[in-house]
């Protein structure tokens, strides 16, 4: 994967409904979630990886997708 490709833009902000932190990659739209906000970046960093092994393997996967706007 090219330099460029690990690069993409989250947000990282606390759900009340949750009861904890969400973090959300707006260039993949992958989130993840943790007890802190570093928990949460990191599960969401890994569900991004997961994604690009897979789409490595299967064509028909499309990783880069951006998350839609909220209204």
């Amino acid at each position: 994967m090219s330099k460029d490709k690990k690069k993409y833009e989250c947000r990282i902000y606390w759900s009340n409904r949750d009861k904890g932190w969400i973090s959300h990659s707006l260039n993949t739209d992958q989130i993840g979630v943790g007890s802190t906000p570093v928990e949460a970046l990191e599960d969401m960093i890994k569900a991004v990886d997961v994604v690009f092994e897979l789409a490595a393997d299967d064509k028909t996967l499309q990783p880069w997708r951006k998350a839609l706007e909220r209204l």
